[in-house]
């Protein structure tokens, strides 16, 4: 039982590399659609397709380690799972309030003609790039008043 965490981050690497070994070195033949359109390299799709597996596998582990994690934390000491939550709470806070002030208003790419890229969709791109500065700026910050904090101590 121990293991288990190397065994399957061993396995995700394999598969990683496997997948991308496919991705790069595989046949480059052109696949053509019943419509008549080609699409020039297949196996990107089996890519993609990975990397939301490995998405929703990070997301899902990191879910059910943080429950748990707070869930010991509460037994053991109730005002640190308090506080560990309220933390969870202020990203939550940061993220509505990244949205709200999220343009939805069209944004122009060239050779782009959908409607992913108004409105909604829009507002959540500009909610993680906003933050995400607020994040990096709050490392940065932290990665600089470390030292005087110690001091303080």
């Amino acid at each position: 039982m121990k293991n288990l965490p190397n065994i399957a981050f061993l396995t995700m690497i394999v598969l990683a590399v496997i997948v991308l070994c496919v991705c790069f070195f595989g046949s480059s033949e052109q696949v053509t659609f019943a419509t008549g359109e080609t699409f020039d390299d297949p196996h990107v799709s089996v890519l993609l397709y990975f990397v939301y597996f490995e998405l929703f596998v990070a997301a899902a582990v990191t879910l059910i380690s943080a429950i748990s994690s707070f869930a010991v934390e509460m037994k053991k000491d109730s005002k640190g799972a308090i506080i560990s939550l309220l933390s969870v709470a202020a990203i939550i806070v940061v993220l509505l309030i990244t949205y709200a002030i999220g343009d939805g208003s069209k944004m122009t790419i060239i050779g782009y003609e959908g409607t992913d890229n108004e409105g909604t969709w829009a507002k959540i791109a500009d909610m993680f790039l906003y933050t995400s500065y607020i994040l990096i700026f709050l490392a940065v910050l932290a990665v600089i008043a470390s030292p005087f904090m110690k001091k303080i101590k």
